[in-house]
């Protein structure tokens, strides 16, 4: 994929410049929806986020395997590891995306939708995940509920019709730019040190 204009540079080195196997491990994809071809355990299935280490050396190492298995831990599927990857809820399957975004463990994360088919509690802990990681790695998060962006973003980037507004989130998520851009009426609610957007 080649942008439609100007150019995409990580740390000042054109994407197209970069081989193949340093952008693996630079930067990783958590895509909204997978098609599964056929059936993998769970485990197995997360060790696809280790293929840019294994490269050269063959079979998973004890350490891959490891690091798999914490990974589930992290997304609370410890005990899922020896299932079949078919037989998992839209969630869950979400879940295991994301335990092998974090066996990859690129520089850059990008998400798309990470908390889709999650029911509450495991948006917050997918989230409260994400918050983490984005003290170590950078983080992009394609994400279309505003109350769980104003909860655990630092930044955003709301997209309109004609026109996009960017910066810290407490600058930008506020009734007037979300009006704009979604051509509703929205009221913010405040308590307990944090901020509720109603719509309508």
């Amino acid at each position: 994929l080649r942008p439609s204009a100007g150019r995409v540079l990580i740390d000042d080195v054109a994407l197209p410049a970069i081989p193949a196997l340093a952008l693996a491990r630079l930067r990783g994809l958590m895509p909204q929806q997978h098609v599964d071809a056929f059936s993998m355990s769970v485990l197995e299935t997360v060790l696809i986020g280790r293929t840019p280490y294994r490269i050269g050396r063959g079979w998973d190492t004890e350490a891959d395997i490891a690091a798999a298995r914490a990974a589930l831990d992290s997304v609370d599927l410890g005990g899922r590891a020896g299932s079949d990857v078919l037989q998992l809820s839209g969630g869950e399957r979400q879940r295991v995306a994301l335990a092998t975004l974090l066996v990859q463990a690129p520089a850059i994360m990008l998400l798309d939708e990470p908390t889709a088919h999650q029911d509450v509690a495991h948006q917050l802990a997918m989230l409260a995940l994400v918050r983490q990681l984005s003290e170590r790695h950078a983080v992009v998060m394609n994400c279309h509920d505003i109350n769980l962006a104003a909860r655990f973003a630092t930044h955003v980037l709301v997209l309109g019709a004609d026109r996009s507004w960017s910066g810290p989130v407490d600058a930008v998520l506020v009734p007037a730019v979300l009006e704009s851009a979604f051509g509703c009426a929205f009221r913010v609610l405040e308590g307990e040190g944090m901020r509720s957007f109603v719509a309508g």
